[in-house]
């Protein structure tokens, strides 16, 4: 850990390399780094994965455990809904930009 106390992160698109643990590694030894699963048994659970996958060893490992039952219908309904709000609102802004209220680079307020 740093001095001020923050772990040193990285973050490359949806994968993060903490460095405050204990490294992990794939059987390439390659740095795992920890992804998060948005699959619906599994929604917002982080993992270790091979960097390489598929081509590569296919290392996996769950870093956090299992989320209860209750908790994973709540959070794929907040996902669904937010799918849902961002289709609506492309379409609200489709119509606003065809009535020629919003040119296609601004935001309505």
């Amino acid at each position: 850990m740093e001095k001020n106390g923050y772990p040193n992160i990285v973050s490359v698109y949806r994968r993060e390399f903490t460095y405050h643990e204990e490294e992990e590694k794939c059987d390439c030894e390659i740095l795992a780094p920890k992804q998060t699963a948005w699959s619906d048994s599994n929604p917002e659970r982080r993992y270790y994965g091979c960097p390489d996958f598929p081509r590569g060893c296919k290392y996996f490992e769950w870093y956090d455990t299992r989320i209860p039952d209750r908790a994973i219908d709540l959070l794929r309904k907040l996902r669904d809904n937010e799918r849902i709000l961002a289709k609506e609102n492309k379409s609200l802004r489709r119509q606003l930009r065809s009535c020629g209220s919003i040119s296609a680079g601004e935001t309505a307020m």
